[in-house]
């Protein structure tokens, strides 16, 4: 149809991209205009012959939108709608027109605490600096950063505490330009109280009998704390690529967070988290998506002093025991849960 195809509407969905000024070059009036921007909102239905009408006489024959949904439940449709569905919701496809096409997330370099364990009895977790060692990871996360994006527009966020900050800056000394850059408190290290118990060792291994994923330390957060966080984190971060126009997303962050938003971004299991390597100090997970898809995948990590590891997040030769679960057959043996309680260790205060 000429007039739409001047403009550059090949589909219903493409009129959400259409200014009223557009419409009125087409001799529509703004009731007309109105009408059909509803349309391109909610997709076509059989009830929609008379929005059409007015393009139908100009010589327009604008093709008709299926839903994706009852596509699905026919067997059409093998995966999550793209812009190129025209019977994606309109969240969906403002994603896809708006969503960075990478996220970059990169664990602070190594600090005292990472060579000293009980450092974090007497300093507080947030206070901790960089090693010499974790400035040099820094600078060579940059120059890794950098050859990944080339001249690319970014944008930046980083925890607040001092190692997420200082691992920012030595990737600047090398990234070569200025960059948007803003803190978040939500992507955080995992708590694990104020100054470290003195028996730290003894809650770490407890953690490990309890499920580590559930347990929370005194006066502190479990892994199921920081997902909750996490789940707060993409809600506002989505709400802020609705306007995104760059590229690239980069996350200066700490191992477990890091892995706890990748959990939530791609909706992973429990149990398929706890199958996840930790990631080494300044690593990089790159996530990519094509263009015509909001989706996410994990292109490689990238550790300091080796090559891109391709095929997805790291994961643990020997993958956790899974507790036992009832398979719903009625003939199937009564479980009895284990006793693991340890008072003397579950109520220990720092």
């Amino acid at each position: 149809s000429k007039p739409l195809l001047g403009v550059g509407a090949a589909t219903p969905g493409d009129l959400k991209w259409l200014e009223d000024g557009d419409f009125l070059a087409l001799g529509l009036n703004l009731v007309q205009i109105r009408r059909l921007q509803a349309v391109a909102r909610e997709g076509l239905s059989d009830d929609d012959d008379d929005a059409l009408s007015p393009l139908r006489n100009k010589g327009c024959s604008p093709r008709r939108s299926s839903s994706f949904m009852s596509r699905l439940q026919a067997g059409e449709a093998n995966m999550m709608p793209t812009s190129s569905d025209p019977g994606a919701s309109r969240h969906w496809l403002e994603q896809a027109s708006s969503r960075p096409l990478r996220l970059v997330f990169i664990r602070h370099g190594e600090s005292e605490g990472n060579v000293n364990r009980t450092i974090t009895k007497v300093v507080p977790d947030h206070l901790l600096h960089l090693t010499k060692n974790g400035r040099a990871q820094a600078l060579d996360a940059g120059r890794r950063l950098c050859e990944l994006i080339g001249d690319e527009n970014s944008k930046f966020i980083v925890s607040p505490y001092v190692r997420t900050v200082e691992t920012l800056n030595g990737i600047k000394q090398r990234f070569g330009r200025e960059a948007e850059v803003r803190e978040d408190l939500q992507i955080r290290e995992q708590e694990h109280g104020n100054l470290d118990a003195e028996n730290m060792g003894q809650l770490h291994q407890h953690a490990q009998k309890f499920g580590m994923f559930y347990f929370r330390f005194p006066d502190g957060e479990s892994p199921a704390d920081c997902y909750d966080r996490a789940s707060l984190f993409l809600e506002s971060l989505y709400r802020g690529w609705e306007y995104n126009r760059s590229p690239n997303q980069v996350f200066i962050g700490h191992g477990l967070m890091i892995l706890v938003i990748i959990m939530r971004l791609m909706r992973l299991s429990v149990d398929e988290f706890l199958e996840l390597e930790p990631l080494a100090n300044c690593e990089l997970v790159v996530l990519e998506r094509d263009p015509q898809n909001p989706k996410f995948t994990v292109s490689f990590v990238w550790r300091h002093g080796m090559e891109r590891e391709y095929g997805g997040l790291r994961r643990k030769v020997e993958k956790p025991n899974a507790p036992p679960v009832w398979d719903g057959k009625p003939d199937s043996e009564l479980l009895v849960s284990e006793t693991i309680n340890e008072p003397e260790v579950a109520s220990a205060k720092p």
